[in-house]
């Protein structure tokens, strides 16, 4: 287990960065982990990077590292062997709450343009899921405005960050003694969990 740290969530332009004092985790194949700082990464083709172009000009940096209070079904970690988990107890990032994200991310996979355009369409994605859940969820009748800076950016269960420092981890789950092994070659201390 590494020694207690945090990470610099850097500027946000939108005066949304918060300390978060619950443990946040991130999880990563261990061919992306290094003993050090990570960023986010871009991947051709990947369908999610409209979407975190449009998160952008709101938390001020992408590509985005994603982190979660779940430990498991929001980081992926449940559904894939080859994850290592890493929990970190102070971590200041920007705020997005998951089940806001999951509204409007439908709206944004795969889409081309400018953030204006992006914009644009999470807007319309917004009046659409309003005009259909609104009798149901109280955060739709603020308008759209009100919806995006206190339900989708609100702090909840995750938060982005520019940069993380994988050795500041708190606490380190890997799926298999051979992740174990691995880890101790690139230099964490792992202990008993």
């Amino acid at each position: 287990m590494q020694a207690f740290g945090a990470c610099d969530a850097g500027s946000n332009p939108a005066g949304a960065i918060l300390t978060i004092l619950k443990m946040f985790y991130h999880s990563r194949k261990l061919k992306y982990v290094v003993y050090g700082k990570i960023k986010g990464f871009e991947e051709k083709g990947d369908d999610f990077l409209p979407a975190y172009k449009w998160l952008e000009q709101y938390c001020g940096y992408f590509p985005q590292v994603w982190l979660s209070r779940s430990s498991s079904s929001i980081t992926g970690m449940k559904n894939d062997s080859n994850k290592i988990l890493f929990g970190f107890d102070y971590i200041k990032g920007f705020p997005v709450d998951y089940g806001q994200w999951s509204f409007i991310l439908p709206f944004l996979l795969g889409q081309k343009g400018s953030k204006k355009i992006l914009e644009k369409k999470v807007k319309n994605a917004y009046f659409e899921i309003a005009k259909e859940l609104k009798a149901d969820y109280k955060e739709f009748d603020g308008g759209y405005e009100n919806w995006r800076d206190n339900y989708l950016f609100a702090e909840t269960n995750q938060i982005v960050v520019p940069i993380l420092n994988l050795k500041a981890a708190k606490k380190i789950i890997c799926r298999n003694e051979m992740q174990k092994k691995e880890l101790k070659k690139i230099g964490f201390l792992l202990g008993q969990d």
